[in-house]
């Protein structure tokens, strides 16, 4: 047993062999020659594709997989018959394939075109061209038999749903030849298939006919101006050098057409995004006539896009008759820069019909994925589904350098997507940017392996698929971390059985029954399925518990009957209680593997346990769905449960912005024997008693050198202007200091006469003490100094004082007489000391510290907003910041469950659930402003996450928490704005125009049911 559960995936038995027919390389002077078959099947298919686009391309590969199944069962049927059978068969698709199902990813339209087909009467369901197909669309694989993966991963829906493109692409191209080929010796089917799919458009009113020889062929339609088929033809016969030069130059021209157009789409996402609305934020929406252009423009784009590939595919048909290993490296660039140019040309779609009314339009996500998925492909064709070595020769180094060079600029296209698209991603659903990020760096990483003659492709493979799962809702990662014997049993199952072939040397399972059989492998599956996926460690049944953290650790799909019976709604009991969907979803998947590798013993076993299966994955469904079950009113449809949350919502902000008040004075903001004002301006008055006590007691001179004296007693700090007090009392790291400067002599000398009573020889006598007094001033700057800085002025104070130059006594009456020898009053600047008393009042620099103090209550401010982002993460949080939290929790979990179809088609929906700027991200409106105050930026208008009205304007700035007040209001709007979206959404439920359900578990389901219907119909 191979642990912990990786191992090769393969292919399944009903995929078919879709790989490229092995050829010897050329030699440089050996001539390179097609035949007309050769030639002819390389451009009919082609053709095809030039012909059909998006979905009417896909409905005729299913329809042609069908038709030659249906011929080859009755080969005696009329041209009327076999003409009406093809007719009936492209009408029900035509009919049952809706709108809404269009919008949808690719692997979700071939698996409803699928269903379609296998439910029409008469539908021929086992034949090997319709089953090829089933197998690609319902086993298809990562990278069979190279790249390494979890059992987990092999059965995820993200697996699933992204591992599907050059599988499909090569399906279809060998099924184009066998359409080809056959309807050649079969002139009934030929008319059929050319009266049905071949149908004139008014792109090409001279239709398809598979009768047609390389002659017609070679000038059909886009084909003609994009293959130059003669030139490369003429080129073969001068030998091998001259044909590579010649396919290098055609290639370029596709390469460079196809280049062309993706720069076009590119600038016309940079002019729309110059004028389009953010994602969540207010929009009017696209009207009706912007709606039918942007679609128009679209299916233009798609078309031109779809021309270059079919041309793309000449080169690589034609490259595969003469050497496989250089035909896999243009086959890897020609899907891979098809599904990225596909995807980008949709992103315009999603931008250009943002908010769009009806609430069904094309969704961002799906771009994403679908890029992602390109990346994968990548993979796909080199880990071993296109198969083949692929060394390449001297000889072709030139085309593959040009191949390399594609891949680059692929690169840089969706570099600059990403450049000019990512705060927008955030916006619709902040793991956006994180996949979009991997899939660059995975494409770097590919690209540098692809150079290597051993390829190491795993690790990409496991962040890609790791990344996209992420956001699908499958929950890998939960599901290993979880304890449970059953749950191991079926990883062990899963892990021997699935891919046995494979992993056993080739060998296919022997047994049907037995200790290591068939009937092992899907008992163990149904079991997971129906009983492992309900019980108590997949699921939770304490309905009476409130504690969402145990509530939702399997995620929402492991909580469906807690989340209905917290809304109101019936939910099962013990034993009847809703599977987990992740779970439920692994069984299914590995049980339909096990069943499509082993035909015949699935066709043995009976419909029992596929049955069983499905009515739990029913279960789940329609268990969800009611969530999303709209009120019979077309004019307000939207249910008591998400009104309720929206309401709930509104209530929850409100108390708990209003709480947050009582964050203001915690000691992380400032310190409780310095309180202060949080919100007032950095002129509040404070307590100057506590501001530090001046720390030094000496004054020396400003300009560095002279007399140090004593600290005058008026220099306290104490009077300074406001902003210098207020920054120190908020950190009191500021320090406060003196210098004197320009001393100066403020008067000419004069005397002082004092007298005091004396007794002299028994006489009482008053005596004069007469001085002679030099008056002297200096000028003292007051300092304040923030950490790091050598501080600044903020006030000056002249003090005064009188230096005694001399003193004389004199009797009964003062004197001016003065000595002789009374010293002359000298330099002023010499005559500093400390002696200086009352000052000037001071002449105050205001401004000096504003900016400073502004600074650090931006910081005490930033710690409030951080403390209060915070209470979403810690236990000792406001009260009310728990039912805030649990109300975005829950608010996430039904929309999840609820309406997870219109996540993949509403951008402004999803942007207002899960987006950067949406109801539930309130904690990082705090940590973002608490960042950029602490960055110097603008409170408020700054904030990112905050939307700007028409005018540029966030809100208007009231009260004196301007942030917390901004944010009622703009949660206010977003609740309403989200409020109508869901309203939208449940009329279109009402109305029967969409049907909310799980993608992957209607994927699985799916699969499960097509692959019963073709074992019954074996």
């Amino acid at each position: 047993m191979r642990s912990p559960f990786r191992r090769k995936a393969i292919a399944g038995a009903l995929v078919g062999t879709v790989l490229l027919t092995q050829a010897q390389p050329a030699a440089a002077a050996d001539p390179i020659t097609f035949t007309d078959k050769q030639l002819s099947s390389a451009l009919f298919g082609a053709a095809v594709r030039v012909k059909d686009s998006g979905p009417e391309f896909d409905k005729h590969v299913i329809g042609s997989a069908e038709l030659l199944d249906w011929r080859a069962k009755h080969p005696a049927a009329t041209a009327a018959d076999t003409s009406a059978h093809t007719t009936a068969i492209q009408q029900a698709m035509d009919t049952g394939f809706s709108a809404i199902d269009a919008q949808r990813s690719r692997s979700d339209q071939l698996g409803r075109l699928l269903e379609i087909v296998y439910a029409a009467p008469g539908a021929e369901l086992s034949g090997p061209e319709l089953t090829g197909v089933l197998g690609v669309l319902t086993a298809r694989d990562l990278a069979p038999g190279t790249v390494t993966l979890h059992v987990g991963q092999r059965l995820s829906g993200a697996e699933q749903q992204y591992g599907l493109s050059v599988a499909y692409s090569l399906a279809s191209t060998n099924l184009w030849n066998s359409v080809y080929d056959r309807t050649k010796v079969d002139a009934v089917l030929s008319d059929a298939w050319k009266g049905e799919f071949g149908k004139p458009t008014a792109k090409n009113p001279e239709g398809l006919n598979p009768a047609w020889t390389f002659s017609d062929l070679k000038k059909f339609g886009a084909l003609k101006d994009l293959v130059n088929i003669d030139a490369l033809i003429t080129a073969g016969k001068a030998g091998a050098a001259p044909f590579y030069d010649e396919l290098r130059k055609q290639f370029n021209k596709m390469r460079d057409t196809l280049n062309g157009e993706n720069n076009k789409v590119s600038s016309a996402i940079n002019d729309l995004l110059a004028k389009a609305g953010f994602p969540g934020a207010p929009n009017g929406g696209p009207s009706k006539a912007d709606l039918d252009k942007a679609k128009e423009r679209e299916k233009a784009q798609q078309e031109k896009i779809d021309g270059i590939k079919g041309g793309l595919d000449v080169v690589v048909a034609l490259a595969k008759y003469i050497d496989t290993g250089f035909a896999k490296h243009l086959a890897s660039f020609v899907e891979t820069v098809y599904k990225v140019a596909t995807a980008v040309n949709t992103l315009y779609t999603s931008i250009a019909t943002l908010a769009v009314s009806t609430g069904i339009g094309a969704g961002t996500f799906g771009v994403i994925g679908a890029i992602a998925g390109a990346a994968i492909g990548l993979i796909q064709a080199f880990a071993g589904l296109v198969s083949g070595p692929d060394r390449t020769q001297e000889i072709q180094l030139a085309v593959i350098k040009e191949v390399r060079n594609g891949f680059a600029q692929m690169r840089e296209y969706v570099e600059k997507v990403y450049n000019v698209m990512n705060t927008r991603f955030d916006r619709i659903e902040k793991g956006l940017n994180t996949i979009y990020q991997t899939m660059l760096t995975g494409f770097d990483k590919i690209l540098a392996e692809l150079e290597k003659v051993d390829k190491k492709l795993d690790g990409i493979n496991d962040v890609l698929i790791k990344a996209v799962s992420d956001l699908q809702g499958f929950n890998l990662q939960i599901l290993n971390g979880v304890s449970d014997v059953d749950k191991q049993a079926f990883f062990e199952a899963a892990d021997r059985y699935v891919d046995y072939a494979v992993t056993n040397n080739g060998m296919p399972l022997q047994n049907y029954e037995g200790p290591v059989s068939y009937l092992d492998a899907v008992s163990k599956f149904a079991f997971a399925a129906k009983t492992t996926a309900r019980n108590n460690n997949f699921t939770f049944g304490n309905y009476q518990d409130r504690n969402l953290d145990n509530a939702l650790r399997n995620g929402p799909v492991g909580a469906i009957d807690y989340l209905a019976a917290r809304a109101g709604l019936p939910a099962g009991g013990p034993d009847d209680r809703v599977p987990n969907a992740d779970l439920w979803a692994q069984a299914a998947r590995a049980y339909t593997l096990t069943a499509i590798q082993n035909p015949a013993f699935a066709a043995k076993e009976g419909n029992v346990r596929a049955d069983q299966i499905v009515a739990n994955g029913k279960a789940i469904r329609d268990a969800a769905q009611r969530f999303s079950a709209p009120v019979n009113n077309p004019n307000a449809a939207t249910n008591p449960l998400f009104a309720g949350l929206l309401n709930d919502n509104a209530a929850a902000v409100n108390a708990f912005t209003t709480a947050t008040g009582r964050l203001a004075k915690d000691p992380v903001v400032m310190a409780p024997e310095r309180q202060f004002d949080l919100f007032a301006d950095v002129t509040q008055d404070i307590d100057v008693n506590k501001l530090p006590a001046p720390s030094f007691t000496k004054v020396g001179p400003c300009s560095g050198a002279g007399t140090v004296i004593d600290k005058p007693d008026f220099l306290t700090g104490k009077n300074l202007p406001k902003a210098a007090m207020f920054g120190q009392y908020l950190n009191p790291q500021w320090q406060y200091r003196s210098c004197w400067l320009n001393p100066a002599w403020s008067a000419d000398p004069y005397n002082a006469h004092d007298w005091h009573w004396e007794t002299i020889n028994g006489e009482k006598i008053m005596v004069y003490v007469n001085t002679r007094l030099a008056p002297h001033q200096a000028s003292f700057w007051e300092i304040m100094a923030e950490p790091g800085t050598s501080g600044t002025v903020a006030q000056g104070v002249v003090g005064h004082r009188n230096i005694p130059l001399c003193s004389w006594k004199s009797y009964d009456e003062p004197s001016d007489a003065v000595p002789a020898n009374c010293r002359d009053r000298g330099d002023a600047t010499a005559a500093m000391s400390s002696t200086f008393g009352t000052p000037d009042p001071p002449i105050r620099f205001d401004f000096a510290h504003v900016a400073a103090a502004n600074k650090e209550l931006a910081q005490r401010r930033a710690s409030f907003y951080d403390l209060v982002a915070s209470q979403f993460s810690r236990p000792d949080a406001l009260p009310e910041t728990a039912a805030l939290k649990d109300n975005m929790r829950l608010l996430k979990a039904y929309t999840d469950l609820g309406f997870p179809r219109a996540k993949e088609t509403d951008d402004q929906l999803r942007a207002l659930v899960y987006g950067t700027n949406s109801l539930t991200n309130l904690p990082a409106i705090y940590t973002q402003e608490a960042a950029n105050l602490r960055a110097g930026k603008a409170a408020v208008t700054d904030n990112p996450l905050l939307d700007k009205g028409a005018d540029g304007s966030v809100c208007v700035l009231t009260g004196p928490d301007t942030l917390t007040n901004c944010i009622r209001s703009q949660l206010a709007s977003r609740k309403d704005r989200a409020a109508g979206r869901f309203e939208l959404q449940f009329r279109n439920i009402l109305s029967g125009q969409t049907k909310e359900t799980l993608p992957l578990v209607d994927e699985a389901i799916r699969n499960i049911e097509l692959t019963s219907r073709y074992f019954r119909a074996r």
